[in-house]
């Protein structure tokens, strides 16, 4: 955290009006980092060993117990991803142990009925701590941030794999998010590309990568086959879903009303369906909007843990940056609306190259982008929009960003059992 800091300051700080000579500069610079290092990293050791000891005194339990596979996951919504891959693991004779921060979550029923270790660690801190001391030889998590916050590398797992859990490159995420991890499992080489463009920078070199799919699309894809034809009757007029992300720069925050109202007054079948993190966050937003629309017959709140039937249902995605977008394009074929964002790399790791993240390049291609000062006029853009124009676009880009269609789950367990095979016996 503090070598961080020390980043963060030499990035961000104003400008000073002093000269240093290059040369007298950098060995200025390398010995400031390697004193601020030594200092860090003994003060780490000493935070670990006081942990152990407060967590002895106060009681709190530490599993010392030595496990060969721990899938860690913070929420429920991410069992989606973690089930498949638990049962393949499973077939192949291996031993998983789960651990999650939501009590709520059916990985716990799923390990109660399959004879597995299956814990609730707790929310917040005490899941971080818990976490902190924990034995195995792989642990497997979709969290990134690895070290950077709260959540630190125990000294008893060999090795640690990030899973995947959104369609994006992972310059998107907040900076230094995935340098301590050992492993990426990719969903494309797109991910793996601009990963190791940012890790060239940082002079990281000790992470291997593994090109896996996405085992979440797969999931959708399968579920969408199998969705009753309920789902897919079709209304006399456009359906459209809003489903944008979260926080301050999402849609919701931004326009709410003055994006709704319009489109509800033309008439439109409308599925606002918000973020979940919105939910926990910005609820008196939400109660707001369901009132002020409550008069509109056509316009209905989805909160619903599956998003499919609502994807399914819809003939148009409204949206912003948020990666649902690539759902609704690659699993259903259909177009979107993005509402245009200052995307700022400063805020993300994509701040060592300058370069946006993919996810956010490629938006204009699988969708409509619209700016701040269209808004008004999103009734008039979605009465002349040609629906078939990006069917092919998005059909192309699908075969080279989803890849390994259908088989994510096989792969990632190769990959797993490839790293278990290279690390090191006690």
């Amino acid at each position: 955290m503090f070598i961080q800091f020390i980043v963060f300051f030499f990035i961000f700080s104003s400008s000073a009006y002093a000269y240093v000579d290059p040369g007298t500069g950098s060995t200025l610079v390398s010995g400031v980092i390697g004193l601020m290092a030594t200092i860090f990293f003994t003060i780490k050791s000493f935070i670990a060993n006081f942990g152990r000891i407060l967590a002895r005194l106060t009681g709190q339990k530490i599993d010392a117990t030595h496990r060969e596979i721990i899938l860690f996951t913070e929420d429920k919504r991410y069992w989606v991803i973690f089930k498949p891959l638990v049962e393949e693991l499973l077939k192949r004779g291996k031993s998983c142990t789960l651990l999650t921060q939501d009590e709520n979550d059916p990985c716990l029923i799923y390990a109660k009925e399959k004879n597995l270790n299956g814990f609730f660690i707790g929310k917040g801190n005490k899941g971080y701590h818990y976490l902190n001391f924990i034995q195995a030889d792989l642990c497997i998590m979709s969290t990134p941030n690895l070290d950077v916050f709260q959540m630190k590398r125990s000294k008893g797992v060999k090795h640690y794999s990030y899973y995947p859990h959104s369609f994006d490159d992972l310059t998107g995420f907040t900076p230094f998010a995935f340098d301590s991890f050992d492993s990426i499992f990719a969903i494309g080489q797109f991910q793996v590309d601009a990963l190791k463009k940012i890790n060239d920078i940082k002079g990281i070199a000790h992470q291997q990568f593994y090109v896996t799919g996405y085992v979440y699309f797969d999931e959708l894809e399968k579920k969408r086959k199998n969705l009753s034809e309920k789902n897919t009757d079709k209304q006399a007029s456009l359906t459209l879903l809003i489903s944008p992300s979260w926080g301050e720069h999402s849609a919701l925050h931004r326009y709410g009303l003055e994006l709704l109202k319009p489109l509800a007054e033309e008439g439109h079948h409308i599925i606002v369906r918000p973020h979940p993190q919105t939910l926990r966050n910005e609820k008196p937003l939400l109660d707001h909007l369901q009132e002020e629309l409550s008069s509109y017959p056509k316009v209905r709140f989805d909160f619903d843990g599956d998003n499919l039937a609502s994807m399914q249902k819809a003939d148009l995605m409204i949206s912003d940056f948020s990666g649902i977008v690539y759902e609704f394009a690659f699993i259903f074929g259909k177009p979107s609306i993005i509402l245009e964002y200052d995307y700022n790399v400063n805020r993300y790791d994509a701040l060592f190259t300058g370069e946006k993240p993919l996810g956010f390049e490629k938006l204009d291609e699988i969708g409509n982008v619209v700016s701040a000062n269209q808004i008004k006029l999103l009734p008039q853009i979605i009465k002349k929009l040609d629906f078939n124009s990006k069917k092919e676009v998005i059909l192309n880009m699908r075969e080279i960003y989803y890849h390994n269609q259908g088989l994510a789950v096989e792969k990632t367990a190769d990959a797993i059992e490839d790293i278990l095979k290279e690390l090191p016996k006690d």
